[in-house]
């Protein structure tokens, strides 16, 4: 997984999220973001890790949420999430413990 700051040039206007974006408005997301990529496989965060309350927003790719419990021998898949998912957790609970996992299941780009 690598995260650069702030998120470099990429094809914007092609991306569903940002289509009705200004040239000044994505100026200013791209200033105030980090863009991330990363294999399929990738954990973003795991279930029980201590959550930082980030947000991510998916911009290509898939990933899945899922959560460990001691009754089944696998994770239990929960969701599965495409290009324009928000995923994360509000400052609230920043410190808290995240209780499910996030995994990339394709090679995918974020802004967090």
């Amino acid at each position: 997984m690598t995260e650069v700051d702030p998120a470099p040039a990429f094809a914007w206007r092609d991306c569903p999220l940002f289509t009705a974006c200004e040239p000044r408005d994505w100026e200013q997301v791209r200033a105030r973001t980090f863009y991330g990529a990363g294999p399929a496989g990738t954990r973003l965060w795991r279930q029980d890790e201590t959550d930082s309350a980030d947000l991510f927003l998916l911009l290509s790719g898939r990933c899945e949420v899922s959560r460990s419990t001691p009754v089944w021998e696998k994770p239990i898949i929960l969701a599965e999430y495409g290009p324009g998912a928000a995923l994360g957790s509000p400052p609230e609970l920043a410190g808290s413990h995240h209780s499910t996992s996030l995994r990339l299941v394709a090679d995918s780009a974020w802004l967090r």
